[in-house]
């Protein structure tokens, strides 16, 4: 009898231990540092990240519950089919056109489909890292919705973000703002389509998903590298390192180009080996 008591006990105690190591292991320390990192990027805290991007979305754009899932459905619905019903893209007017056009559903789209969060985390920790104490000058290209810039403000000293006027720079902009983070702002538009970076004297330029939906990426990345000083870093999330094929809104002209842009890239940059980063960082000759 004592014998299968103690039996039963070891068992137990064996099964508490198993348990234990199955929680430490689903929430390891980066998680719980990466979970920590979105938190503070969040606008209201008190709720989770999903459900704080959607309120940011009904606020700005004056929505309720029900008019939220309608252009979220829209947005669904047109991801399918796509590609069979894209406009016109073949001069510069025209692609300016489609994507301030769809801005309020881009911002839609890019706020409750996913995040970009864990890129930002993986350039956070890199310069935490090997740049410990360093604020940066930092150019967020391509801003989007403002994901890196909102989470990478803290490590900032000057903060510019760049994107389409009259798009998806309003929303980044206005997200910086309610947060108090001090930043400025840059326009593109078909007059100032390749804007001047050379004062900025840039630490870090981010761009994500920018070079496959560009007509000339090699003007692009001119621009965008103007102010990077020697030693700056250039952090890409795909083109030209992977082929980003032609689907959707990705354009002829930087698909055909991948390796020139690829090769016009390794020849300034040298690229970063460390399998935390997510993308392609590359710091400069």
């Amino acid at each position: 009898m004592l014998k299968k008591i103690i039996r039963f006990g070891i068992n137990k105690i064996k099964g508490l231990v198993f348990k234990t190591k199955k929680v430490i292991n689903y929430i390891s320390p980066t998680e719980f540092k990466y979970r920590k990192f979105v938190k503070a990027a969040q606008f209201d805290k008190s709720h989770s990240n999903k459900k704080d991007r959607e309120l940011e979305v009904m606020a700005h754009f004056n929505f309720d519950d029900e008019k939220l899932k309608e252009v979220f459905s829209d947005v669904l619905a047109y991801k399918k089919v796509e590609s069979e019903f894209m406009p016109d893209l073949s001069d510069d007017d025209k692609l300016l056109d489609y994507y301030t056009g769809r801005y309020v559903k881009g911002v839609v789209s890019h706020m409750l489909r996913y995040d970009r969060y864990r890129s930002a985390f993986a350039i956070s920790n890199f310069f935490k890292k090997y740049h410990s104490g360093k604020k940066l000058n930092m150019l967020d290209f391509g801003c989007g919705v403002g994901d890196f810039s909102v989470s990478i403000a803290p490590l900032t000293k000057n903060l510019t973000v760049c994107d389409l006027k009259d798009g998806n720079i309003d929303f980044a902009d206005w997200r910086l703002e309610r947060r108090n983070v001090k930043h400025d702002k840059i326009e593109v538009s078909i007059e100032n389509m390749y804007p001047d970076f050379s004062k900025l004297e840039l630490d870090l330029v981010v761009a994500g998903d920018v070079l496959e939906h560009v007509r000339y990426p090699k003007k692009t990345l001119e621009s965008m590298l103007s102010g990077l000083n020697e030693g700056g870093y250039l952090w890409l999330s795909a083109y030209p390192f992977t082929d980003c094929g032609l689907r959707g809104d990705h354009l002829e002209e930087p698909y055909h180009e991948r390796e020139e842009i690829k090769n016009y890239v390794l020849d300034k940059f040298i690229l970063i080996e460390d399998k935390c980063l997510s993308g392609y960082l590359l710091k400069k000759k």
